[in-house]
C-alpha cells in the first residue's frame, strides 16, 4: 500500500466501510472490488477484498485496472471523488444497533 498511495490501509478500510466508494461489482473468486479516490494522492485506486472475511487484498492505482471503460472521466470516477471530497457530516450515516438505537425503539424497558 505505501508503494502505490499515502493513504493506509486502515484508512482504504474506514473508506469503503463508510461506503465512501462506487462499487463496480464481484471478480472471481470471491473477490469484491470498489473504486476510491485519494485526495492526498489525487488519484484513483480499485479496492480489491475477500468476500468471506472483507478483507483488503489488493489496492491498484486505476491505471492498473483493465476492466471495461473505466476511466478517471467516467462516472464511477465522478461519483467516488465526490464521495471522497464531501463532508462526513453530510454523508448519510448508517445505522448501528447500539443503545441509543434500543432506548428509542422501546426495546428492554424497565419493568415497574
Amino acid at each position: 500500500m505505501s508503494q502505490r498511495s499515502t493513504l493506509s490501509a486502515t484508512a482504504v478500510r474506514e473508506m469503503v466501510d463508510e461506503g465512501r466508494c462506487v462499487s463496480l461489482g464481484e471478480a472471481r473468486p470471491n473477490r469484491r472490488c470498489s473504486l476510491i479516490y485519494s485526495k492526498a494522492d489525487d488519484r484513483y485506486f480499485v479496492v480489491v477484498q475477500d468476500i468471506s472475511n472483507w478483507a483488503v487484498v489488493t489496492v491498484l492505482p486505476l491505471w492498473m485496472w483493465k476492466n471495461g471503460d473505466l476511466s478517471e472521466s467516467s462516472p464511477q470516477a465522478d461519483e467516488a471523488r465526490r464521495l471522497a471530497l464531501e463532508p462526513r457530516s453530510r454523508q448519510r450515516k448508517r445505522r448501528k444497533f447500539g443503545h441509543q438505537s434500543r432506548q428509542q425503539t422501546g426495546l428492554f424497558r424497565r419493568r415497574r
